[in-house]
């Protein structure tokens, strides 16, 4: 479950240190995910 933090970054319920953060476009629409966990962070860019 996500848990909001602060502003589009969420933190993922029952885990500790992991999180996801939604990155926008100028114009706001959603243009990758940042998926954090300690010690490393993955990126997936939308496609289409």
């Amino acid at each position: 479950m996500l848990v909001p933090y602060q502003g589009t970054e969420f933190q993922l319920k029952g885990l500790s240190g992991f999180s996801m953060e939604f990155k926008q476009a100028e114009d706001g629409r959603i243009t990758e995910v940042v998926f954090a966990q300690p010690g490393v962070a993955f990126t997936a860019k939308k496609v289409a």
